[in-house]
């Protein structure tokens, strides 16, 4: 009797999970559950999950943390002093990256920061708008603007948690009326409502001064975690806000208003989900795995868009009740909050998006390779690094570390990899690179902004398979070149950072200079050193068009900023460690 009723209630969770979260009700186009994104490559259908546009939303949603700090040179040795001296104009690298200074991320929609004419104070000085950033200090919302007139998209992403007042804002879940409806009267949280109206009269005034231009025809709307929460009702807001301005757009209705979240928790009640789903057709919420926050439960509040489940092997869309309850209950308490981190997303998500770059063999058997190379215990087999035993059984994980011997690589690996790709793309020389890459070298590590960054000595999967497709298996011979350039690069920087502290210093920069130039005379002294690190700078701010000042400047010199500098980008690099390792 016990048991029948256990199998009633779970019946019925079941078919109100399957009520809840029925496709027709969240989006413009309905998928079967479990879809995969290599499923439905082909297919271009309005309203239709764009793997692209996830990935390009998943960069913007990591860029907003960027800003504020110009973190893109953060190291934990860095002085905060130092900070300010490296953003030439008023610009941090972050934003440079956005402006499209950096052709290594140049991708995708190629968006770029509005321009300055569009800047306004806020009413009291409570904020600001400037070149497409926006500020306000009650609530510290902070969102970016940016477009490109030749793919006529504008593009708005809310910065997502980083404060205290963002935490009081994320805690504030009473129940305030929303005020953009046709029909029923709708609620969401107050906390989200307050940051979003904080904001919400110049960012209306700018994308009305915008559209008039006869420039655009779609937006894109995104963000994480609390930055997702204020993108759904911005989304929600614009469809009311700019429905005269969208009508006139030639493309189809599910393509002129886009919203990409991922970690993003509810907002809404039901009745804001019902007219969400019929303003917002082209909708997608990305979790992330065992990502707590999406899963925290908040009375009388509901997701909108059509959610996604991802992990390193899976991407589910429309995931169906089994899934969701598998992904719940296989998840560690410590993944429940690193799996919300930003740049894991964007591991996941650039992941996933490679893996449509390539056919579905040598995906298999760069599965198979990842596979035979964690599970080896022969350790005198592997290349500069030792291999730890992966957690459990589960092949996903490989904590590694730096040896003194370099020994040819697992032979297992590099036959499954020379199998996929052919000997000529799979030679000795990527191969000794491409765990290298894969921990310190992949675009994620640009956009992690704690102090050094992160996990340098794990290896997961999703940043195995991102290294064999960069060095290896990308179809654009210049990008795999790149790719291949910047690991030797990183190989060059780790030799030089004597000390290990992700920095490389005048003393450190000298001891080198000699080992690389043993001709000269004579020996350069620290002063010496950093006026050539200094001669570096000014050169690589002056390849990108901007100005650098000595005045205060950082002593030292981040990975970031070595890979700029253009004496270490002339393809010497081989020459260069050969002569550092000797």
């Amino acid at each position: 009797s016990t048991m029948k009723k256990i199998t009633k209630l779970a019946d019925q969770a079941k078919k109100q999970f399957q009520a809840d979260h029925s496709l027709e009700k969240r989006g413009a186009v309905y998928y079967e559950p479990d879809t995969e994104p290599r499923s439905i490559k082909d297919q271009d259908v309005p309203g239709g999950m764009k793997l692209e546009v996830m990935l390009e939303a998943t960069r913007l949603a990591n860029f907003c943390y960027l800003e504020k700090s110009g973190c893109y040179w953060k190291s934990n040795k860095r002085e905060k002093k130092d900070f300010a001296a490296i953003k030439p104009q008023h610009l941090s690298i972050g934003l440079m990256v956005a402006m499209g200074k950096f052709p290594d991320l140049s991708t995708g929609m190629n968006l770029k920061l509005i321009s300055s004419e569009h800047d306004q104070i806020f009413d009291e000085g409570r904020g600001h708008l400037h070149s497409g950033i926006i500020k306000e200090w009650r609530t510290d919302t902070d969102l970016v603007i940016l477009q490109n007139p030749d793919e006529k998209i504008i593009a708005i992403a809310w910065r997502g948690t980083e404060s205290g007042s963002d935490v009081r804002v994320d805690l504030n879940a009473l129940s305030a009326e929303w005020p953009y409806t046709s029909g029923p009267k709708l609620h969401v949280s107050t906390g989200f409502k307050t940051a979003h109206d904080s904001v919400i009269e110049p960012i209306t005034k700018t994308l009305k001064a915008m559209w008039k231009s006869g420039c655009y025809e779609r937006i894109l709307v995104c963000g994480h975690s609390l930055g997702g929460a204020l993108a759904h009702l911005h989304a929600h807001a614009l469809s009311y806000i700019l429905e005269d301005e969208l009508s006139k757009s030639p493309l189809p209705p599910e393509e002129r208003l886009m919203c990409y979240t991922i970690g993003a928790p509810k907002a809404g009640n039901a009745e804001f989900l019902k007219d969400y789903t019929t303003r917002v057709g082209h909708s997608y919420r990305l979790v992330n795995d065992h990502d707590i926050v999406p899963r925290l439960p908040v009375p009388r509040r509901n997701h909108v868009g059509v959610p996604i489940i991802a992990n390193e092997e899976h991407f589910y869309i429309n995931p169906s009740f089994e899934t969701k309850r598998k992904f719940e209950s296989e998840s560690e308490q410590s993944e429940r909050i690193s799996d919300h981190m930003p740049p894991n997303y964007l591991k996941v998500v650039l992941s996933h998006y490679v893996r449509q770059q390539m056919t579905e063999q040598a995906d298999k058997l760069i599965l198979d390779a990842w596979t035979a190379f964690v599970t080896c215990t022969d350790v005198t087999k592997v290349t500069a690094l030792e291999v730890q035993k992966p957690r459990g059984d589960d092949p996903k994980y490989m904590s590694v570390k730096p040896v003194t011997v370099r020994e040819p690589h697992q032979d297992s690996m590099k036959r499954i990899l020379v199998e996929a790709f052919g000997s000529e793309r799979a030679n000795q020389e990527v191969l000794d690179h491409l765990l290298l890459y894969a921990r310190k070298c992949l675009e994620i590590n640009i956009f992690r902004p704690w102090e050094k960054p992160f996990d340098e000595d794990v290896v997961d999967l999703s940043a195995f398979r991102i290294a064999v497709f960069d060095l290896i298996g990308n179809p654009d011979g210049s990008g795999k070149q790149r790719a291949l350039e910047i690991a030797r690069l990183r190989d060059i920087f780790d030799i030089i950072d004597a000390d290990g502290d992700g920095l490389i210093s005048a003393e450190e920069y000298a001891e080198a200079h000699k080992k690389i130039h043993p001709e000269s005379a004579a020996e350069i002294e620290v002063k010496g050193a950093l006026k050539m690190l200094h001669e570096q700078y000014r050169m690589a701010y002056a390849e990108y068009g901007l100005e650098y000042s000595e005045v205060d400047a950082p002593t030292q010199i981040s990975f970031e900023e070595f890979k700029m500098a253009p004496q270490v980008r002339s393809g010497d690099a081989l020459n260069i460690i050969q002569k550092l390792k000797a």
